[in-house]
């Protein structure tokens, strides 16, 4: 281990609270900036430590900056560092993925700027916290705050992840380059979320997730439905994240521990873990979610989650096909078996009211009354996304969803789109005379929507799991 520090560096604590939590944490292999106090003659210091993170962060070295390093981390991003009104000593509350906290401040300055990839806390406007991989970095004092019996959780969980290193490093045999450390991305993608448009090797880069192989690698969750997404949450021993697909987390909300609520009354004799397992998620994940009303929902389980959305597909291979017809065509999608789910029941209801626009049903079937709802049914993905390039709007007209692909393709080839849920640049509606009223509008427009376009590649899959473009 590694602690790169000034001569009035505050570390007699830190050095304690590590003794706490683990005796040999100085045999393992990472990188620690304590908090300090530069002068102008600490210049030098400053530049060799820039350096030293930047070439942590290059072979995967774990690293933890406190104070002074959340600066280091943050110069060595581009980012900046200014000095506050007045200096901030004392003890605050703070929240982030380690929990809420009340911490120890002593600063007299702030970082600023964008950092892409970080999860960033803040407080008041003021940076408290920046993780990515295995970097942590804070601006309060964690080891004021630890004890033998209550270790800080993102002292034990740096230390946790510097001795998962050394054992990773002994246990994987060949794919090793000497003084790196390959501590790479697997997939688990959850078996009740079915096929998507492309698979997370493909758009992500990640790898297929098996746990022999990679427990001690990063894991992405993708979805997590029930009992057995949770178990693989865990045991696994490395990083773990979850991108929650949207029906999971009602799952999670009503206690459906199996085979999404088939066996209620397996939820019913086990009706006190569900609660463990929202504190239990809350603690040792990652959460991703795709848009604000399910971060609401984590929320309300005591899980903060990031917002990002997702396309499992090709961004390349849906390019602007927006023409304008006299008579535009909408379309949607269901699975089998959850038509009402998925919306077709809606556009029952108002098709009569708009005999101007074509509405076109795909993925199940249904019995309409309608000479303008066309009921296309199960059909290969590549047939649907032939047909959907002449269309003008898409539709996803579930209560509570992710961000679909059928919205995804609708913006990326300038379409308009509408959602029950709420998404940036794509129109929501409260109740079908709303929608009926949006429909209208939309039916008139010309050109093709490329601001919605633009704002989504710009923001698709930007995920710290994610290591080629989509």
């Amino acid at each position: 281990m590694e602690l790169l520090k000034l001569d009035n560096a505050l570390i007699t604590t830190l050095i304690k609270s590590l003794d706490e939590i683990d005796k040999n944490w100085r045999d393992y292999e990472g990188l620690i900036i304590p908090g300090s106090w530069p002068g102008e003659d600490d210049k030098e210091f400053i530049k060799k430590a820039i350096s030293r993170v930047k070439e942590a962060k290059k072979n995967k070295i774990p690293f933890l900056g406190i104070c002074l390093g959340l600066h280091v981390l943050a110069l060595s991003e581009g980012g900046r560092v200014v000095r506050m009104d007045e200096q901030r000593k004392g003890i605050y509350p703070v929240k982030g993925w380690w929990g809420e906290t009340q911490e120890t401040h002593w600063h007299g300055y702030k970082i600023e700027g964008e950092f892409p990839g970080y999860v960033v806390y803040e407080t008041d406007g003021i940076i408290e916290a920046m993780r990515k991989d295995n970097i942590i970095a804070t601006q309060f004092h964690p080891e004021y705050q630890s004890s033998k019996k209550n270790p800080h959780p993102i002292l034990k969980e740096f230390l946790d992840t510097c001795k998962l290193k050394k054992q990773y490093l002994k246990e994987v045999k060949g794919g090793i380059v000497e003084g790196e450390d390959r501590r790479r991305w697997f997939c688990n993608w959850a078996s009740s979320l079915g096929e998507l448009e492309g698979t997370a090797e493909d758009t992500w880069g990640t790898l297929k997730y098996e746990y022999k192989k990679h427990k001690y690698e990063n894991l992405i969750q993708f979805g997590a439905y029930d009992a057995r997404d949770y178990f693989t949450l865990w045991r696994h021993k490395g990083r773990k994240a979850i991108l929650w697909a949207g029906s999971d987390i009602l799952n999670l909300k009503n206690n459906f521990l199996l085979n999404d609520g088939k066996l209620k009354i397996v939820s019913k004799i086990f009706g006190c873990f569900p609660n463990f397992l929202d504190r239990w998620l809350s603690k040792n994940a990652e959460h991703w979610v795709e848009n604000t009303i399910e971060q609401k929902a984590l929320a309300d389980l005591g899980i903060k989650a990031n917002v990002c959305p997702s396309f499992m597909g090709d961004v390349s291979k849906f390019q602007v096909s927006y023409l304008p017809e006299v008579q535009p065509n909408a379309y949607l999608s269901s699975s089998e078996g959850r038509q009402i789910e998925y919306g077709f029941g809606v556009i029952e209801n108002i098709a009569g009211w708009l005999p101007n626009i074509w509405f076109h049903l795909y993925g199940a079937d249904w019995k309409t009354r309608h000479k303008n709802v066309i009921i296309h049914g199960r059909v290969p993905k590549e047939k649907m996304n032939e047909d959907i390039k002449r269309y003008q709007i898409g539709l996803r007209l579930n209560e509570f969803d992710g961000f679909s692909e059928v919205l995804a393709k609708a913006v990326l080839m300038g379409q308009y789109a509408i959602g029950k849920v709420q998404h940036p640049l794509i129109p929501s509606y409260e109740t079908e005379l709303d929608l009926i009223d949006q429909l209208n509008d939309l039916s008139h427009r010309v050109e093709p929507n490329l601001e919605a376009r633009e704002y989504y590649i710009k923001h698709l899959n930007k995920f710290p799991w994610v290591s080629k473009e989509s």
